[in-house]
């Protein structure tokens, strides 16, 4: 399966990079590969998740706790370089989790923190934070602050859904 070129970016893909095979489930794979579920959609391979936020988003999260688990086990053990791949893969959910939240596909990488400013939904200094996650994303204090991000987009996608449940009743 082709990786769009819009994801083939420092720090989530080398450029040389052009090709996944499709061996897991959107969902098992967000944890290995950056951006997997999107890539999917681009390849026509899954429905577009930003167009059903209220089914893959709450699984999305899901994924992102396995991750912070697996990441605390690492940086228990004071290991970034065994860390920084999962750190990769919880960074671009978030990146897809808020971007689905709009009801929009994650824009090519090196918009990301240009285009976050133009959502309606996002966390609290949500532009601020991803800067940061990109500079060192293999840091403990960028773990820290990704556990914080999770925690804020499950309340946000929780409102939202509260919203839109009120809305059409």
């Amino acid at each position: 399966m082709r990786i769009p070129a819009k994801y083939l970016h420092q720090p989530f893909y080398e450029t040389s990079t052009q090709y996944l095979s499709p061996e897991y489930e959107w969902d098992e794979g967000m944890k290995y590969y950056p951006f997997y579920a999107d890539i999917l959609a681009d390849n026509a391979k899954i429905e577009p998740p930003w167009e059903m936020d209220e089914y893959y988003v709450p699984q999305l999260i899901s994924v992102m706790r396995e991750l912070l688990e697996i990441l605390e086990r690492y940086f228990d053990n004071r290991d970034r370089a065994g860390a920084r791949p999962y750190m990769l893969a919880c960074i671009s959910s978030i990146y897809s989790a808020v971007w689905w939240m709009n009801h929009l596909p994650v824009p090519p990488v090196e918009q990301l923190t240009k285009d976050c400013a133009e959502l309606d939904v996002v966390p609290y200094n949500f532009k601020d934070r991803v800067s940061f996650f990109m500079q060192q994303p293999d840091q403990y204090h960028v773990y820290t602050q990704l556990d914080t991000v999770v925690t804020e987009i499950e309340k946000l996608h929780a409102v939202m859904m509260l919203k839109r449940k009120r809305d059409n009743t």
